[in-house]
């Protein structure tokens, strides 16, 4: 009779996960924790600028994006939803850190105002551009296959769904952020399950609070990841 396999949820998964990518960073935390997280900060003066006043991401969600461009080492980052830039520096902020900035391109539809230089990692903004157009403009300009990660922070729309697989690199990272419910993420989630890319990419839900508060950071993050399988390895140690 066979043995019972060793079965692994999701959620088993996405601990591990994340565990892995916070430990990786909890060095920078302790040393310039302050620096990055009042850089982050300051960009809140920018809501008086904004045309479309909106929520932006809580401090976990700042944490967890910066500690995975820390980790992955993205070459261009493409992101959907800019507001403010909090999440946008975040992540420019961490590849800075990984000692590779490269190129961060981040559409909003809605505003048209632009975000002060704060990192090495270019920042290119498409203001008063809606992801799509975006897409296409990269798909253009030469970047098929080259996207690292990829941030939503809005909603897939119909015409971004030729251009996604297009530009995302072999091993790209989607980043989907308002995961809980049947909030933005989880129907973006859906949308990229029915497309053959990235039908049966893995999935790792956001961080538990516990895992947060052992980095002493107060509030949740709604921040999940999708990515190809051969991202996952195993080491001795």
């Amino acid at each position: 009779m066979p043995l019972h396999p060793f079965h692994l949820s999701y959620r088993h998964l996405s601990m591990a996960l994340w565990d892995r990518v916070f430990e990786n960073a909890a060095s920078m935390l302790r040393g310039r924790g302050d620096e990055i997280f009042g850089k982050l900060t300051g960009l809140e003066a920018l809501r008086a600028k904004a045309q479309y006043n909106t929520g932006s991401i809580p401090l976990a969600s700042q944490w967890a994006l910066f500690s995975l461009a820390y980790f992955t080492r993205p070459a261009i980052v493409a992101e959907v939803g800019t507001f403010i830039g909090k999440s946008a520096v975040a992540l420019a902020m961490g590849m800075d850190a990984a000692g590779q900035p490269g190129e961060l391109h981040t559409c909003d539809m809605s505003n048209r105002f632009d975000l002060p230089q704060l990192t090495q990692t270019t920042v290119t903004q498409y203001t008063g551009c809606g992801s799509t157009q975006m897409f296409t403009e990269m798909t253009e300009d030469g970047y098929a296959g080259r996207v690292d990660l990829v941030h939503l922070d809005g909603r897939l729309m119909p015409g971004d769904l030729p251009l996604l697989p297009q530009l995302c690199a072999p091993q790209a990272v989607i980043v989907l952020d308002d995961f809980e419910g049947i909030e933005k993420g989880v129907q973006n989630l859906k949308v990229l399950r029915n497309m053959e890319r990235f039908a049966n990419w893995l999935l790792a839900y956001p961080p538990t609070r516990e895992q947060l508060q052992r980095y002493g950071l107060p509030d949740g993050s709604t921040t999940a990841l999708l990515f190809p399988g051969e991202l996952l390895g195993f080491t001795a140690q």
